[in-house]
């Protein structure tokens, strides 16, 4: 239905739709699957919050949201995906962001894509 009326990308794993709807990670992969399967393409959000910064726990957060986002997503669909990097504790807060965290999060995101696809 959205793909006739001109949508071509959809977002799966929103932050916020993750903490205010319960969102899981098994929800999120069936809606990259049927955005994919309905010829669109999405972009799979992933993020940690706050208390799994702090506990130093984004990288491991971000594999498993990855892993599970992606799963049954064949190789030649991987060019209809995006992954947006959006940890919780950077949105609407007053913690500074650093560019260190970021380059931390894109390496971790390309080792795990790139494993999970036999080295892309």
């Amino acid at each position: 239905m959205l793909k006739s009326i001109g949508v071509q990308w959809a977002l799966a794993g929103h932050s916020e739709r993750r903490e205010i709807y319960g969102e899981t990670d098994d929800y999120i992969n069936a809606q990259c699957l049927k955005i994919i399967d309905e010829g669109m393409s999405v972009m799979l959000c992933i993020g940690e919050s706050l208390a799994e910064f702090e506990q130093d726990l984004a990288g491991s957060v971000c594999a498993v949201q990855l892993k599970k986002g992606l799963r049954g997503i064949k190789k030649e669909d991987l060019n209809r995906v995006a992954i947006a990097y959006e940890p919780v504790w950077a949105i609407g807060e007053c913690v500074l962001f650093r560019i260190k965290v970021l380059a931390y999060s894109c390496i971790i995101i390309a080792h795990n894509i790139s494993f999970l696809y036999h080295n892309i």
